[in-house]
């Protein structure tokens, strides 16, 4: 939409922001972080213009097939550490 995101830095959303680049993320639940966050994109047309263009950037590159290779990677990632965290755990029982 051109509008960059601000969001608490929990959630689903806040793994899509990438901090001062793609959005803003405030602290869980501190409304007044979330306000001087929005403050700072008001008051601050250039911060909020790149901001703004870089999270359209984003966006437009976010097609089903990116999102399902991204969500392939994480299982991956998580059996990995599985296997390495298990593969640990029975030198230290052996």
């Amino acid at each position: 939409s051109g509008i960059p995101p601000v969001c608490a830095n929990k959630g689903g959303a806040a793994g899509f922001i990438e901090h001062g680049r793609t959005g803003m993320l405030a602290k869980p639940r501190d409304a007044g972080d979330m306000a001087a966050k929005i403050e700072l994109l008001i008051y601050n047309p250039q911060i909020r213009k790149s901001i703004a263009d870089n999270a359209l950037i984003f966006a437009q590159k976010q097609t089903w097939e990116n999102i399902f290779d991204r969500q392939i990677d994480n299982y991956k990632h998580v059996i990995e550490k599985y296997h390495l965290k298990k593969a640990m755990h029975s030198r230290h029982v052996a």
